[in-house]
């Protein structure tokens, strides 16, 4: 391998070496009175050798990017939803939707992730990355226990915002409701738990993706999987040694009054 390669193993050996993943228990034979037979426990996904769970070749995977909401253009046309927004404290993570997606990386991340009732697990030019309830919350400067749970997102919808939006959005004069009568209700003054949502939503993209018959090629929550990856301190990584075809950059369409009525 050259001397750029050298350096993202070596990036790479150093990171894992450094996690503290909790360990799981290992096989022990279950020993009779007759026999002695070995008995397989599948290892805690943490302890999970990097293994490509998507059978779809990388280049025929597609990164979705989320839309990016511009209030203030929507304020100037009167739909002013500042209020609402700092009562749910979704401020952050709306502008965070303008940041940088690392479209080869995302790529990568999703053919490798794999998830449980508490964690997805993902290796990305072999360094773990870890996401849980509890990292989305810090990454968001939210808490992870505020709010109201809610369990009835569409794992298969292309976009969150498609879950999101039409509720926030909703042109009651056009007759126009959320299918989604939770987030209707929350947003209505009960405070929602962003960061279990981000969380189940992505988490369940991944289980529905790997259990179905019919797969998809597009990948969800590319901003959220690119934070994870600048947070983990590769991307920083990467463009010090120059290494630019990995972190190819892409962004959102803008959302405003023009392209609301598509919705």
């Amino acid at each position: 391998m050259d001397s750029q390669q050298q350096s993202v193993y070596n990036l790479s050996q150093q990171m894992n070496s450094n996690e503290q993943a909790p360990s799981s228990s290992h096989p022990n034979p279950a020993i009779t009175g007759v026999v002695s037979t070995p008995i397989y426990k599948e290892p805690h996904i943490l302890d999970r050798k990097p293994h490509i769970h998507l059978e779809t070749p990388f280049e025929k995977l597609e990164v979705l990017c989320e839309t990016l909401v511009d209030f203030e253009n929507m304020r100037r046309n009167g739909i002013d939803l500042t209020d609402e927004l700092k009562k749910q404290g979704w401020e952050n993570y709306f502008q965070r939707l303008y940041g940088p997606v690392y479209t080869n990386l995302v790529k990568e991340f999703w053919r490798f992730v794999d998830a449980d009732d508490h964690y997805i697990v993902s290796y990305v030019l072999g360094v773990k990355m870890v996401i849980t309830e509890e990292s989305i919350a810090a990454l968001l400067g939210m808490e992870k226990s505020g709010g109201r749970r809610i369990y009835n997102i569409n794992p298969r919808e292309k976009y969150l915002s498609h879950e999101i939006n039409p509720t926030i959005f909703q042109q009651s004069a056009e007759g126009k409701h959320s299918k989604n009568k939770v987030l209707d209700q929350n947003l209505r003054g009960l405070k929602l738990c962003l960061p279990a949502l981000l969380f189940k939503y992505l988490r369940d993209s991944v289980r529905d993706n790997r259990n179905n018959m019919k797969t998809r090629n597009y990948i969800p929550m590319e901003r959220l999987i690119s934070d994870v990856l600048i947070e983990s301190g590769l991307v920083d990584h990467l463009i010090q040694f120059r290494l630019m075809e990995d972190v190819m950059i892409d962004t959102g369409r803008p959302l405003n009054v023009r392209n609301l009525k598509s919705m």
